[in-house]
């Protein structure tokens, strides 16, 4: 009895295995990838799916088609990428001549007028190397011309008539702004510092020289620019019999453009 027992046994243990083992072994033995009516069927689904998928991104596109630049605000963040504009100021490796009009802010005998022509050299887009020459004029104003009918002397006066030098400037800050809301214009802010000659009535004097500006670009050859520049120097004045140095500070403000060369073809 115990016989037929564990014999009853082991044959329903063999029917389960074979029950669930089965079908399992059987559909393990049929591999998709090598059916070829499965392989065309993935191929169709796949290239259905790609078809969806480019007729979607192109009716976003047509639905989010940016006019202006208040429409940036409808994108939608990480999903949408709008190509504002491409730089137009591309400077690495490129040389720059600046010509421009300037003026002298801080002297309070004489009005200070002149042009100013400058070259530069960038090593990279954020470093270069920049000479300038400074052409002034100095037409004494009438505070001055009251102190001669006094009979009071001006000898000691310092009039700047010219100055030249060389600076190493450093472009840190690059950006665009929108102009009327119809333009993209790009702009950089540069940073100079260097040593010249100032030449004055009395002889010439080293000067330290001390500057900030900005262009703007017009394309990738003509940018307008604007200068800010300080000279500090002590020249050499005239008190009574004897001469002797005195610090002075000139402050300019010039406004002129720039144009780059050679072409650039990058960018």
């Amino acid at each position: 009895m115990k016989n037929n027992n564990r014999t009853a046994k082991f044959f329903l243990t063999l029917m389960l295995c074979l029950t669930v083992g089965f079908p399992n072994w059987v559909i393990a033995q049929v591999d998709p990838v090598d059916d070829p009516d499965i392989e065309n069927l993935y191929d169709r689904l796949e290239s259905d799916q790609s078809k969806r998928k480019n007729t979607k991104r192109r009716s976003n596109k047509k639905e989010k088609e940016i006019t202006s630049v208040s429409d940036l605000s409808n994108l939608e963040p990480f999903t949408d990428v709008a190509v504002i504009q491409r730089k137009y100021l591309p400077t690495s490796g490129r040389f720059e001549v600046s010509a421009s009009g300037l003026v002298g802010l801080n002297n309070a005998f004489f009005t200070n007028l002149g042009a100013g022509i400058r070259g530069s050299y960038f090593f990279t887009s954020s470093i270069s190397v920049e000479a300038s020459y400074y052409a002034l004029s100095a037409t004494e104003k009438q505070v001055t011309k009251d102190l001669k009918d006094l009979t009071v002397k001006t000898e000691s006066l310092v009039t700047p008539k010219s100055f030249f030098g060389v600076a190493a400037r450093w472009t840190p800050i690059f950006g665009k702004m929108a102009l009327l809301d119809e333009k993209i214009n790009q702009f950089e802010m540069f940073f100079s510092l260097g040593m010249g000659t100032t030449e004055t009535e009395n002889g010439s004097a080293p000067t330290i020289h001390l500057g900030t500006g900005q262009n703007y670009a017009i394309n990738k050859g003509l940018a307008f620019r604007w200068d800010a520049g300080v000279n500090y120097y002590q020249p050499e004045v005239v008190l009574g019999t004897e001469t002797e140095k005195q610090n002075q500070y000139d402050i300019f403000v010039a406004f002129g453009l720039s144009f780059y060369f050679p072409e650039a073809t990058y960018r």
